[in-house]
């Protein structure tokens, strides 16, 4: 079973991993998740799966894909956001921040 300690230290526990989604039996809040996600760290107490393919570890800045009912179950789809594109996003979100409170125009 999968394991994933969000950065507050709450975790989401019970999950099975298949074809990049965790499955959980009870439903998954995307609210409780959503900013929580930088790091995040997956751990597996059952060992290395064979659907493993370096998913179990510390991730520096995660996103969720998607989060829906699928197969009498809830699946939790989540993605690594590479380091560029997170720096990018975040030096834009100060640029923007700076100008709105500024009161420039962009």
């Amino acid at each position: 079973m999968y394991t994933i300690t969000l950065n507050d230290g709450s975790k989401i526990e019970g999950l099975t991993f298949e074809r990049n989604i965790f499955f959980s039996d009870n439903p998954i809040d995307g609210a409780k998740i959503r900013g929580k996600l930088a790091p995040a760290t997956i751990s597996n107490d059952e060992g290395k799966s064979e659907y493993d393919d370096g998913i179990t570890g510390t991730h520096a800045h995660m996103e969720i894909c998607y989060i829906r009912e699928m197969e009498g179950k809830y699946g939790l789809a989540l993605a690594d956001i590479p380091k560029e594109i997170y720096a990018d996003a975040r030096r834009d979100a100060n640029i923007a921040y700076i100008a709105m409170m500024t009161g420039v125009e962009i």
